[in-house]
């Protein structure tokens, strides 16, 4: 069946196929000029329009081209084109619309279902779309195993098919659900493979995005200074996109928290949010909001600490079916109130929480829940053997077993004196490694040099050098290596 559509536009996705989305987008716009085009000619440069906002990360763009596509595709019966104009639709993903989204990838799979039955149309290549635009829902969602089997089932013909472009983005995708299923090394080598093919491409704009999904590899390894490096990388290129930039800025705001470079930090995440706000990236207002309060529970300012996370809060529930967006500021909030010694207040977040994670059925969600629930009950079992403190150690061996253990979450509560400390120690993934961490907890309360440098860390949110104490080094030496 030959191509329909004017030679003009076939230029202009051979340009897109070829990474040159400036060139094609400025075929696109001046074809839409001619006054003398047909409604089907109307429709087809939309769709490539849209589909170079796609690429280009342009969500707030590609969600509006989508929806006119849409629109015109229904007026003029057009099944194929409709499906293409819903793929675009999906984009409302990353504006904080999670649910809806997966609500147009039904309507798009129902569509395939009847265009298969109805004609001989060649469906691959928006099957391929559509399970694309899938697999980036369950990232989102946290669901990383569901994610990754449709991303590897559509791999093959992603590396067979001539368009590198398309392969390149990709590979970017699975780096992302590699990196958050804690495969740093697969993520790595998914990561090198599209920056590699854009590289080769010259495409600006997905350079930049494959750097900042490398910069992610080296973050949640702990190279933090690596990957300061290459989101620096990321910035520096002048067609990055509002997308890629916000997320860049975000991370660096937490790289800079986790050094206690905290006034720094304010500086990125207050850079993002201004960006995200102008680019309608709700979502990501909402998780920098949450960042502004944990800096500021960092910093001692509590009621700036308790304004933040509760207009996250706030923002957050605004979006609809944003649970995922809702559960980090809830758990912070238990932590802050723990903080400040009130205990009642933090049961009621944790019972929110709770809430949350019984109306989503997302793992990320139920791992927050569970990490809150611990640390509770570990501020309210202060002797080891209290029953609170048995519980205590159970969900945190839920977390340690599970199979996939979300980023933030390698963590560990050590119960000190006083109060309980989160503290960053290990990605923990099995048995063995939460008896490590039991032992390592017990070796360093009873090393009262470690346990008073471990609590002024915690207070002054300062990294802790692995040779100050000495004795730090020698333990950890013993346990972990």
């Amino acid at each position: 069946m030959s191509d329909p559509r004017p030679e003009i536009l076939i230029l202009a996705e051979k340009n897109i196929d070829n990474g040159k989305l400036e060139k094609a987008l400025e075929i696109v716009t001046n074809f839409e000029k001619n006054s003398n085009i047909t409604p089907k000619e109307q429709l087809w440069a939309l769709l490539l329009r849209g589909f170079v906002h796609n690429y280009k990360l342009q969500m707030k763009e590609t969600v509006e081209v989508g929806e006119q596509a849409y629109q015109l595709s229904r007026e003029l019966e057009m099944v194929s084109e409709s499906i293409e104009a819903l793929i675009l639709k999906t984009s409302i993903l990353f504006l904080g619309k999670a649910g809806e989204s997966l609500e147009i990838i039904t309507k798009i799979e129902e569509l395939l279902k009847n265009l298969s039955k109805l004609t001989n149309f060649n469906i691959s290549r928006l099957n391929f779309l559509s399970l694309t635009a899938k697999s980036w829902c369950y990232l989102y969602l946290g669901d990383y195993n569901t994610a990754l089997e449709l991303a590897l089932k559509i791999l093959k013909s992603s590396e067979m098919n001539e368009l590198k472009l398309q392969h390149s983005y990709h590979l970017f995708l699975l780096c992302l659900i590699y990196t958050f299923r804690g495969e740093n090394n697969r993520a790595l080598e998914h990561g090198t493979k599209s920056l590699s093919l854009l590289e080769e491409l010259g495409t600006q704009v997905g350079i930049a995005s494959s750097l900042w999904a490398i910069g992610n590899v080296y973050y949640y390894k702990g190279n933090l200074n690596k990957a300061l490096e290459i989101y620096e990388r990321s910035l520096s290129i002048g067609e990055i996109s509002d997308f890629t930039k916000v997320n860049s800025l975000t991370t660096l705001g937490a790289i800079c928290r986790v050094k206690g470079e905290l006034n720094k930090a304010l500086e990125y995440i207050n850079e993002a949010i201004e960006i995200a706000d102008e680019a309608i990236h709700y979502a990501m207002i909402t998780t920098n909001l949450m960042s502004l309060g944990e800096i500021y529970r960092r910093k001692g300012e509590i009621e700036q600490a308790k304004s933040y996370f509760n207009r996250s809060l706030k923002h957050g529930g605004k979006l609809g079916d944003s649970g995922i967006l809702l559960y980090l500021p809830l758990f912070f909030l238990v932590l802050l109130y723990l903080d400040t010694n009130t205990p009642h207040q933090a049961q009621q977040y944790l019972e929110r929480l709770k809430k949350l994670s019984d109306q989503d059925d997302s793992k990320i969600i139920t791992q927050g829940y569970r990490l809150a629930k611990a640390a509770v009950l570990k501020s309210s079992g202060r002797r080891r053997n209290s029953v609170e403190a048995e519980e205590a150690e159970l969900f945190l061996r839920e977390i340690i077993e599970d199979d996939i253990v979300y980023n933030n979450f390698h963590v560990i509560l050590i119960n000190p004196i006083e109060s309980f400390l989160v503290c960053y120690v290990i990605k923990g993934q099995s048995y063995p490694a939460l008896k490590k961490l039991n032992r390592f907890t017990e070796t360093i309360k009873e090393n009262s040099e470690i346990w008073q440098a471990l609590n002024k860390s915690a207070k002054t949110s300062e990294m802790l050098e692995l040779n100050k104490p000495l004795a730090l080094k020698k333990i950890i030496n013993e346990i972990f290596t």
